[in-house]
């Protein structure tokens, strides 16, 4: 099954989405126990990242750019150029995200 980009980028969103709940419960988890290691706090971003993987899977991206946006631009937050072939764009927005996945 071929997706249309506004199904992918609507798995990008839920994404988004689940950044945000897993960083807002591990900011108030800190709070609450101040630290930010522990089983709990691996769980969730275990889980994060497991959505991460399959979520990339489905989109085809091989070259991690889920995690290098996460990672490295702060979930856009932290604007980086990437490209491929001399293509270059800033990646802010989860459309650039979409866009440097399928270059």
């Amino acid at each position: 099954m071929k997706l249309t980009k506004s199904e992918k980028l609507a798995l990008l969103q839920k994404w988004k989405a689940s950044y945000d709940r897993t960083e807002a419960v591990t900011d108030k988890l800190r709070e609450l126990v101040n630290d930010a290691t522990g089983q709990l706090y691996d769980a969730l971003w275990a889980n994060f990242d497991d959505q991460t993987r399959t979520i990339g899977l489905i989109l085809g991206d091989e070259a991690e750019w889920m995690n290098w946006y996460e990672l490295e631009c702060d979930m856009g937050r932290k604007p980086l150029e990437a490209g491929k072939d001399g293509k270059m764009k800033k990646i802010k927005t989860l459309n650039q995200l979409l866009w440097i996945i399928e270059l």
